[in-house]
């Protein structure tokens, strides 16, 4: 038995991703890449495809290796400060998250339910450039689909990030504007539209 996780272990590090980072290479146009857009992201090892149309985008990720790194990812953010943020969020499917991490030494993190709640330190300053605010490793073999939804939390009509003086900038996603957030963002394994049902029992129907 020891022999047996021995090797699992062993192939999960073979298997593991290189680069721990959200590859957003080749994504820099509308409408994946706005300002104040919360996107999912994942690690070099996941291939991406795009099609549909501007208003209704399909995205499609398809990963090559049983440990995943997915990222969600604040895109050009318009504040000059990162104060903290609040979203809920729900990773649907058969995977395993082994581990997840809010990076930029927050002073805070509070989970209540699928709400998340994070504050940083005063100072932490933002270019407009992609700030990473969560970073899940996953463990999912066979390569199942992966849903990621992304809501408002208590109180807001969207996710929000905060700027430097406390105040809420309301963040976007594809599944807000049109479709109230009861569709997934991002599917992994998956094309995701949203025209399609937020129902998980849906979801795994069409992957069947």
């Amino acid at each position: 038995m020891r022999i047996l996780i021995t090797l699992f272990v062993f192939f999960c590090l073979l298997s593991s991703p290189a680069a721990a980072q959200p590859n957003m290479e080749g994504m820099d146009w509308p409408p994946l890449m706005t300002e104040d857009g919360f996107r999912i992201f994942f690690d070099g090892s996941v291939e991406w495809y795009f099609g549909g149309i501007i208003p209704d985008p399909i995205l499609e990720f398809w990963q090559t290796q049983p440990m995943v790194d997915a990222y969600l990812v604040l895109t050009h953010p318009t504040a000059t400060q990162l104060g903290g943020y609040r979203v809920r969020s729900q990773v649907v499917g058969d995977h395993v998250i082994t581990d997840w991490e809010v990076p930029g030494q927050p002073v805070s993190v509070q989970v209540v339910g699928d709400e998340i709640q994070v504050e940083y330190p005063l100072g932490f300053s933002m270019d407009g450039s992609p700030v990473t605010l969560i970073h899940w490793t996953l463990f999912n073999s066979p390569f199942q689909p992966v849903a990621f939804f992304l809501m408002p939390p208590d109180g807001y009509e969207t996710p929000v990030y905060f700027d430097g003086a406390g105040s809420p900038v309301a963040a976007n996603t594809f599944n807000g504007a049109y479709y109230n957030f009861t569709v997934p963002v991002t599917i992994l394994n998956g094309g995701v539209t949203p025209i399609e049902e937020s129902s998980w029992g849906r979801v795994k129907t069409l992957y069947r």
